[in-house]
């Protein structure tokens, strides 16, 4: 990977072109699947501009950019940033609000569900999250 890493870091995109060099490093089914997910890295709202409008970023149509999406907002919430993720949150699916939640409580501090936004949303949401 440390080999592949030096071969892309100077390429704008990975393309067909590019992925026979990287299948020569990294095998070709490793390859595609890497390819896959830089191009759909490159769709995903970054979580600074979640931060900076949470009420209107860009909230990803395809089911795969969302579960991203959840990840990333489950990795970088915390009690101080949570009201304005809780803000995005409420503006993704049902079942993406839940993903979310459980992933946040199960990678932060507990305390975050003293923060009020996440607090109702849990009131609101119970018969959900149990």
């Amino acid at each position: 990977w440390e080999f592949c890493s030096r071969l892309i870091k100077p390429m704008a995109k990975i393309d067909g072109s590019k992925l026979a060099l990287l299948a020569g490093t990294i095998s070709g089914g490793v390859a595609r699947e890497f390819k896959a997910f830089c191009e759909l890295s490159e769709q995903l709202v970054s979580f600074e501009d979640i931060m900076k409008d949470p009420a209107n970023a860009l909230v990803p149509a395809d089911a795969g950019s969302r579960y991203a999406t959840v990840g990333m907002l489950a990795d970088h919430v915390n009690v101080d940033n949570a009201s304005k993720v809780m803000a995005y949150i409420e503006r993704l699916p049902a079942e993406f609000q839940l993903c979310t939640i459980r992933r946040i409580y199960q990678h932060n501090d507990k305390k975050i569900v003293t923060v009020p936004e996440v607090r109702e949303w849990l009131l609101a949401n119970a018969k959900e999250w149990l």
